[in-house]
């Protein structure tokens, strides 16, 4: 997954985080759900993520606007 860059080319701090924790969360829910399910599991956790991203997001920009 390529990172989105900042200005200075240093990937934004926001993905790499995003990146880590979903490297972490399906690399656990593979190692303990390895089997037919698996996908499925998987599936499952990067949609949930797609929402939590979007909130994560979202509150961000309503910061940003704020201030």
């Amino acid at each position: 997954m390529p990172d989105l860059q900042i200005p200075g080319g240093k990937p934004s701090r926001l993905f790499v985080y995003i990146k880590e924790r979903m490297r972490k969360v399906l690399n656990y829910k593979i190692d303990i759900h390895f089997n037919a399910h698996t996908q499925k599991r998987a599936t499952q956790i990067l949609a949930y993520m797609q929402v939590i991203i979007g909130l994560y997001i979202n509150n961000m920009i309503k910061q940003t606007i704020q201030t």
